[in-house]
């Protein structure tokens, strides 16, 4: 789900989708 967010995403979207 981060990684759709886009630059904050792919920060805490890596942590949260693993």
């Amino acid at each position: 789900m981060g990684l759709q967010r886009g630059k904050v995403g792919a920060r805490q979207g890596y942590h949260t989708a693993g």
